[in-house]
Formats: structure tokens, sequence, C-alpha cells
């Protein structure tokens, strides 16, 4: 579908590749990303809404104790939240969610709709060298798992104290 995006067409492009006025986007895993896509669309004048499935936006965020900075700017900035839906369809110009509780749907005027489903690791490098003879190879951080930048510091950290 032409209308429907990935978080890097928004944030890994100059200017987003995310065409139309009005952008949905659409959060299952709560952390930073969806919301750093939502501030920057935002900002260049779209009217966003936001749905998750979770029971707030970006929970993750808590951790950081940036939560409620994050969330205040992007309502004053007209951001639009609904929280316990999941999308269940997306057509040209619209979107339907469903409750997650009442199982009612909602359909949702939307231009684009931007999804913020996670990733998965990019191991083929570390598998390619191995299976070159490679012995001194270790796969640690997003080729692993995707995870925080902690998660890959400490276990570069334990490779290296092992060599």
């Amino acid at each position: 579908m032409p209308h429907v995006y990935t978080l890097a067409d928004v944030l890994g492009a100059p200017q987003p590749l995310v065409e139309g006025e009005r952008v949905v986007i659409y959060d299952a895993i709560g952390g930073r990303q969806a919301m750093v896509a939502a501030d920057h669309l935002a900002e260049l004048g779209r009217k966003v809404s936001f749905i998750t499935t979770l029971g707030q936006p970006g929970p993750n965020l808590a951790a950081s104790r940036d939560w409620g900075k994050v969330y205040g700017r992007l309502r004053r900035m007209g951001v639009q939240f609904r929280t316990d839906r999941e999308l269940v369809a997306v057509a040209a110009g619209e979107v339907t969610e469903r409750d997650l509780y009442t199982k009612e749907l909602f359909t949702e005027p939307a231009d684009a709709v931007v999804m913020v489903l996670g990733s998965s690791a990019q191991d083929s490098l570390f598998h390619r060298l191995k299976a070159a003879g490679h012995a001194d190879v270790h796969l640690i951080g997003d080729a692993m798992a995707p995870r925080r930048v902690s998660d890959a510091i400490r276990e570069g950290e334990r490779v290296a104290r092992r060599l």
C-alpha cells in the first residue's frame, strides 16, 4: 500500500517520505521511536493521531523520566492519542481500529499510516563470517535481538573481557 510507511520512512530520510496531511501512527512497542515520529510529523504541520494497543502511549519512556515532558509536548502540538486500540484495517483515506475491551470499531480519516511494530535481528554478517571460517566472531547487540543500546554495551564489554 503506497500510503503505509515504516519508521525508517519517517526518520531515516532527510525529508519524511510520508505524504498527506492526516497521519496515523500505530505503535505496538511502546518505545521512544513512535513518539519521535509523532513529534517530527507534528512539527512539519501534519495532523497526527497516535494509536496504540498499550494502556498509555510510549510507556517505555518512564524509565528515562521524560514521559511527561514528551507526552505534554505532543499534546500541545495537537497530537491525538487513543490507547487500548488495535488497527484492524487500512484503506485508501481511512483506518479502522478496534477497542481492545469493548470490541467497538472506529473509522478515522487518514492520508498516511506509519507502522511502528518493532524490528528484527540483523545477523546475516555474523553467519557469513562464521561460515567463512572466522572463529573469533561474536554476536551482540541488535544483531542478536533488537534491544536497548545498554544491552549492546554490556555484551560488548563481556566479550572484550574474555579476549
